[in-house]
């Protein structure tokens, strides 16, 4: 197999998937629905429908941050002082160790199980943001293992290697497997 080089014939493509416009011509918010909706175009945004997702979307926006803006300055001397007891340094590394790995569950969920049955596009756009917020929290847990020095290895191993944090995490599988199951339909 070689690299394709300019002598290279140009490979056949399918058609992009481009939705019908709907058989009544433009849009209107009433014909809208959150799930199972094929009468209209999930990639059409305006008109809106479902306000309260447009406004979830836009505080989403507006409350942006990023971990790097947190100043870890006092937290990494604490940490390296001796204020901190074995059992509460403990209790941090476990937190790390649960929500990094809750956080991309939840990340994965939205994206890959729940995404795919929501029709509207204002609420496919705040699922995505929502997505994009909790990829930004697991980002400010790797920040703080990173900032704090700790052992990457046994935080974002934790739910493989502590008991309580595997056990939580298989109990949420099932639920995630559902959703994500090819042969899973709303029944609405």
């Amino acid at each position: 197999m070689s690299v394709l080089t300019f002598d290279d014939a140009p490979a056949k493509t399918a058609a992009p998937a481009v939705p019908a416009p709907p058989a009544g011509g433009r849009v209107k918010a009433t014909e809208k629905r959150l799930i199972n909706c094929a009468q209209v175009d999930v990639n059409q945004l305006m008109p809106i429908k479902y306000h309260w997702a447009w406004e979830h979307y836009l505080n989403g926006c507006a409350n942006h941050w990023m971990p790097t803006e947190v100043p870890m300055n006092q937290d990494v001397e604490v940490w390296r002082s001796d204020k901190l007891t074995d059992d509460e340094r403990l209790v941090i590394k476990r937190n790390l160790g649960f929500f990094s790995t809750a956080e991309s569950l939840v990340g994965n969920n939205l994206v890959l199980a729940i995404f795919k049955h929501v029709t509207n596009a204002e609420c496919r756009q705040y699922l995505l943001r929502q997505a994009f917020e909790e990829a930004i929290h697991t980002h400010a847990y790797q920040y703080i293992v990173e900032s704090l020095g700790l052992d990457e290895g046994e935080i974002f191993n934790a739910y493989h290697e502590v008991k309580s944090i595997r056990d939580k995490d298989e109990f949420l599988i099932p639920f995630i497997d559902t959703l994500t199951n090819p042969d899973f339909v709303t029944g609405t």
